[in-house]
């Protein structure tokens, strides 16, 4: 045989609200830009399980074995950034800094657990342009504190160089060097 007649039930409502924020000005040589990415998810489930006996001569409903689950999971995203830029001649500079931060969890009747981070960063960029060429140098600086699931923390430099010829005003060639790591999502 090897199955079980059953009867099952599956709910999920979902629940995902988000933001994007965005704001530019200009103050004569110098730019300043604010950016909000915010976003959060909601994830109840309930999963209802009716199994059956083999034995049907005792009634379809006698002796039947319910099981329900009721997990609900959580997600909490959000990164905000401030940046300024200046241009000197051919020469020009941003420095960006920001927080990040992830939060989830999963609940369930018996079990809760809560992992996440928290993500500060500088970054100072370098823009050099001469004629068709544009030079680009950074060395953003990243702190990652990691929650749940024995949390840790890590800090790191993630320099890049980047170097663009514009061929055409449709064609351009690109190369770069950089060294990256990647937090948790």
């Amino acid at each position: 045989r090897g199955s079980y007649s059953n009867s099952q039930r599956f709910k999920m409502p979902d629940l995902l609200m988000n933001n994007n924020f965005s704001f530019v000005k200009n103050f004569g040589k110098s730019t300043l830009s604010i950016e909000s990415v915010n976003k959060f998810s909601s994830k109840p489930h309930n999963l209802s399980v009716v199994r059956y006996p083999d034995d049907i001569s005792s009634g379809p409903n006698c002796c039947a074995i319910e099981r329900e689950e009721s997990p609900h999971s959580t997600t909490f995203y959000s990164d905000n950034s401030i940046s300024n830029g200046w241009k000197f001649g051919s020469l020009s500079l941003t420095l960006k800094g920001g927080v990040g931060l992830l939060e989830r969890r999963v609940k369930r009747e018996s079990f809760d657990s809560k992992f996440g981070y928290l993500h500060l960063y500088a970054a100072p960029k370098i823009y050099y342009y001469l004629r068709r060429f544009k030079v680009e140098i950074s060395s953003p600086l990243h702190y990652y504190n990691y929650h749940g699931g024995g949390g840790n923390s890590s800090l790191y430099m993630a320099p890049q160089l980047s170097l663009k010829y514009d061929i055409s005003a449709k064609f351009n060639l690109r190369a770069g060097i950089s060294m990256r790591r990647s937090g948790v999502d």
